[in-house]
């Protein structure tokens, strides 16, 4: 799996292309298929924002603590995944 699969996804989420609940899909997907071995400082970053997007709670009456995201918590996380794996292409 490409990098850039990666990338546009989360930059089609950052820019509000798409909604959360769409986002958290796309992404589970692309993550539990990916069969190839990044490098460790990608697999963290891939790895980091599959625990937010797990920790993200759509319905807002679900929501029961600290660690539950909303809409714009996950966006904030993906904008920094994103950022992480632009500054790798730039290395």
């Amino acid at each position: 799996m490409e990098i850039q699969q990666y990338i546009d996804l989360i930059d089609s989420f950052v820019s509000v292309k798409i909604d959360a609940p769409r986002f958290e899909s796309g992404y589970l997907a692309l993550f539990k298929k990916d069969k190839v071995r990044h490098s460790e400082r990608v697999f963290t970053i891939l790895n980091e924002l599959f625990y937010a997007v797990d920790d993200y709670v759509e319905n807002p009456d679900l929501r029961e603590g600290p660690s539950d995201l909303d809409d714009e918590q996950l966006r904030e996380r993906a904008g920094v995944a994103l950022r992480q794996l632009l500054e790798l292409d730039d290395e």
